[in-house]
């Protein structure tokens, strides 16, 4: 990417500007702004007098068009799609999470992640970096100019090495994984930063008689869980502003309270699992799940020189707290919670790359931990 400076001049955004805000949504956005310094944006809705086919001045302009902004944009994906453009086609498009085709299916967890990722597909092609296409449907990010877009039958390619990453559903996860680890007796259940409420729709649709509290700092995210009643009770505020009624403290404990990739994120977690100590019933859990910053990924970061913060991932922008398996032990253990099972998200290194490390720890006499380097997030059940 060196030297080179976008020249698109108009970003047209298919969600609206009200679109809801948070401080990843607003790091992901000033990103991408900065990489498209000559721009000026437009969101659904708004008036474009500009865009018409009779507005000769402006029909060699380049416009990016995205479905929405929530999206890390790898370092020469930019570059590429106007590289690509002026290959003739009308509407470029770059790969994406979503739909990578014609990429591999992603293999990454970190910024320098996908960088290694893109390098490694674009050398493996050995061909034109353009493969055309005859739909527009799916595509996040695609570059033209005014006069390409605004064809009846435009060509299209996507573009190998244009890539970006999908992290419009940070606050949407239905958490499937872990429903497997909810105990059979649980029946009253609380989900503490559970963005739009969507794990707790899903702990209804296995158990119909649950009861469910959502508690949520995002008022966006609360908003949308009561207006599409994923919850039965939504509380949009501090988890420690949350108490019990005097006369509700027994008969109204929760049998489940979850923290979902929610701990990281605050500075005192153990309090947090104090505080939910006093809102369990007898035989209450604790169920959280929370990212391992020893994962290979981090790790070979590291070994570049590289930690670079995302909109979402172990190098959230938001986390200010990080965890290996050792200090998720030590955290319950000085809250005073007793772990019953810790489970693994495993997102594995390659064989060969663990092989090499394997015998480069033993040259160094270093302890290789290679379950820690292919687990993701540690999931862990307590009481």
């Amino acid at each position: 990417m060196s030297g080179f400076t976008s020249t698109i001049r108009w970003v047209l955004v298919r969600a609206p500007a009200t679109q809801r805000k948070s401080t990843e949504f607003d790091f992901a956005v000033a990103d991408l702004r900065r990489q498209l310094p000559a721009a000026q944006w437009h969101f659904d809705g708004e008036e474009l007098p500009w865009l018409n086919p009779e507005n000769a001045a402006y029909a060699t302009d380049k416009v990016l068009l995205l479905e929405h902004p929530w999206l890390t944009v790898e370092a020469r994906c930019l570059e590429r799609l106007e590289l690509a453009l002026q290959q003739g086609y009308d509407i470029v498009q770059a790969c994406d999470s979503g739909n990578p085709s014609p990429m591999p299916a992603p293999d990454y967890a970190t910024l320098r992640g996908i960088e290694r990722y893109v390098e490694k597909a674009v050398a493996k092609a050995g061909e034109s970096p353009c493969v055309p296409v005859n739909t527009a449907a799916n595509a996040l990010m695609q570059l033209s100019t005014l006069e390409g877009l605004l064809k009846e039958a435009p060509s299209m390619a996507r573009v190998r090495g244009a890539y970006v990453h999908d992290v419009s559903g940070y606050f949407g996860g239905d958490r499937a994984e872990v429903l497997p680890l909810i105990p059979p007796h649980a029946q009253r259940f609380m989900d503490v930063g559970g963005g739009e409420g969507r794990f707790l729709a899903a702990v209804k649709a296995t158990r119909p008689t649950a009861e469910t509290q959502l508690v949520e700092m995002d008022t966006a995210a609360a908003q949308l869980a009561q207006q599409h009643q994923r919850a039965d009770a939504v509380w949009n505020g501090n988890f420690f502003d949350f108490v019990l009624n005097q006369e509700d403290k027994e008969d109204k404990k929760f049998d489940c309270i979850s923290f979902l990739d929610m701990l990281e994120h605050v500075t005192q977690p153990e309090a947090c699992l104090v505080h939910a100590k006093t809102l369990l019933s007898e035989n209450g859990v604790v169920l959280a799940s929370i990212p391992n910053v020893g994962h290979w990924s981090v790790v070979a970061d590291l070994l570049e020189g590289r930690w670079d913060y995302v909109p979402a991932g172990i190098h959230c922008i938001t986390h200010v707290r990080f965890f290996t398996e050792q200090s998720v032990r030590d955290l319950f253990t000085r809250a005073g919670l007793v772990i019953q099972r810790i489970e693994r998200t495993r997102v594995p290194a390659s064989a060969d790359w663990l092989a090499q490390w394997r015998v480069a720890c033993q040259a160094t006499g270093l302890k290789m931990d290679a379950d820690s380097l292919d687990t993701y997030a540690f999931l862990v059940v307590a009481s």
